[in-house]
Order: C-alpha cells, then structure tokens, then sequence
C-alpha cells in the first residue's frame, strides 16, 4: 500500500495499534497517523459530512472562495507555529504541514 500519512479524528486513537498491527502484519510500510480535535457543530454534536449544511454546495452558493475554505479547513486543527498568521497560500500550508510531519516523525523515532 503507498499510504503514506493518515489524519482523522482523535476519536480513531484507540484504532491506531490494531491497524497498525495489520500493516505490520502484510508487511506494509506504517504511515504516519495524526489525529486532531474533534469538532463540533452549533449543537455540540460531532461534525461529520452528514452533519448540517452541504458544504459542496452551499459554501460555494453562499460565495465563500476556495481558498477561504482550505485555510478555514486548516485552521480547525492546526495553527501557525506564531500564533498569529491565519491566511495562507495552498503550498505555504503544504511546506508547513509536512515539515510538522517530519519534525513529529524525528521526535517519535527518537523516543
């Protein structure tokens, strides 16, 4: 398998060493697994892509650039390591992203 890196809910932590066991088990390279706070809705219930609005179709509809929405997208489980900026080109978020991953990659190996 070429999955390199697995980021979903911090709901899926306790699924993390079963699967990684699979992987291990064919023989498959162990991605990189990152999981971030869960987010809620306006009614304190976990958002999921059943969950309220069709963001498909009434993000764009209510005039919202994709941009807007990546660095929105982003922001909900992340933050700049200043603390401050909050709008960001698509490759400056995927520099950024991926540097975090290797730092948090070296720092794991090290443990």
């Amino acid at each position: 398998m070429k999955i390199t890196h697995v980021i979903r809910g911090d709901d899926h932590i306790s699924n993390t060493p079963k699967q990684v066991a699979i992987y291990e088990a064919f023989g498959w390279q162990v991605p990189m697994f990152a999981h971030l706070s869960t987010i809620l809705g306006a009614d304190r219930e976990r958002l999921s892509k059943r969950h309220g609005r069709n963001i498909d179709r009434d993000v764009s509809r209510d005039g919202y650039l994709p941009e807007a929405m990546v660095n929105y997208l982003a922001l909900l489980g992340w933050g700049a390591e200043d603390g401050k900026t909050e709008t960001f080109t698509l490759p400056e978020l995927v520099k950024l992203l991926l540097s975090n991953a290797l730092r948090l990659r070296r720092q794991s190996i090290r443990l």
